[in-house]
């Protein structure tokens, strides 16, 4: 049984760029960063963790593993098997457990007297650091969280930065919104509102306000990714088209609304939206998601004045 001491966070919440967090890290490693393409399958065990790896040249790891929380810090006690066949293996294990959730990420892993610094790229989530301290037994772990505290004081890692869950949990934690969730949505809303919507008036968005919380929240079906508690973002679905999309100002280019918007398509099979033309990052946002514009008119359903493009994922 292998023992790992990790920490993990959000490059974005660092003090410094993500440029300077890796140059910190280059200078003290081994060797240059190694580039890894991995795409990870979970399985619904009851006892744990289980996973199948495979990486970018076509082999795998099965790994089976347990998460605690020791001194504030994750602690996984794990197994790795080499899957010689690996799609073999996964058809076993998806025929026998049934499939969880998949993790798709491209690392680039740099090591430093053998604790190993993963800078993480998650299709879906964004960018994080990943340091995990690899020990070889329990009488270590004590040293093993030390040693986690010493680089959380090099670079600048706060206990609020710290992230707990896995990113497959990070993946899955789109739910059903409920009318008791509806003052924080609120809240949401506006925030997002105020920050990306500059063409709206005060009296514009105290307006709307009321009839987003009570009649149109009530309206679409309704669901919300959630950190740590908090909602990042909500969605509002109609049969056919996404009505709301909304994200938190602070989570912004985290990776929430790709998330959102690929469990509308690829769970709902939803590929229409219809956006304000006046919003261009919300216009770019969908762009870049391989939206195309279908059509405009020069009102919005109120009848005012802000123009709305029609668009859809070709």
């Amino acid at each position: 049984m292998l023992i790992n001491v990790e920490i993990k966070v959000r490059l974005s919440d660092l003090p410094r760029s993500p440029q300077a967090v890796e140059e910190i890290v280059r200078k003290r490693a081994e060797a240059e960063g190694v580039i890894l393409n991995q795409y990870d399958t979970f399985y619904n065990v009851q006892d744990g963790r289980l996973k199948l790896r495979l990486q970018g040249d076509g082999t795998g790891d099965l790994i089976r593993y347990q998460r605690t929380v020791q001194s504030g810090l994750n602690v996984s006690r794990y197994e790795r098997e080499f899957a010689a066949s690996p799609n073999e293996k996964h058809a076993e294990l998806a025929k026998r457990y049934g499939i969880k959730g998949v993790v798709r990420k491209e690392r680039k892993l740099y090591l430093i007297d053998g604790t190993r610094f993963h800078f993480d790229r998650v299709d879906g989530l964004g960018d994080f650091l990943e340091i995990e301290i690899v020990l070889q037994d329990e009488s270590e772990i004590n040293a093993g969280i030390a040693e986690a505290r010493r680089w959380m004081e090099t670079l600048g890692i706060t206990e609020e930065m710290m992230i707990r869950s896995t990113y497959e949990d990070m993946l899955t934690k789109i739910e059903i919104a409920t009318p008791t969730d509806f003052p924080e949505i609120i809240d949401v809303w506006e925030a997002s509102v105020r920050a990306t919507h500059d063409f709206l008036s005060e009296a514009d968005i105290q307006d709307l306000k009321p009839l987003i919380l009570n009649e149109y929240l009530k309206a679409v079906e309704l669901y919300c990714i959630r950190e740590d508690g908090k909602i990042l973002g909500f969605l509002g679905l109609s049969p056919d088209k996404i009505e709301m999309l909304f994200i938190r100002p602070d989570v912004r280019g985290k990776g929430v609304g790709k998330q959102l918007i690929l469990f509308a398509n690829r769970e709902k099979g939803i590929r229409k939206v219809d956006v304000n033309e006046q919003n261009p990052q919300a216009v770019g946002f969908y762009k870049h998601m391989g939206f195309e514009v279908v059509s405009r008119s020069p009102l919005d359903p109120h009848g005012k004045p802000f123009p709305i493009l029609s668009m859809e994922l070709k």
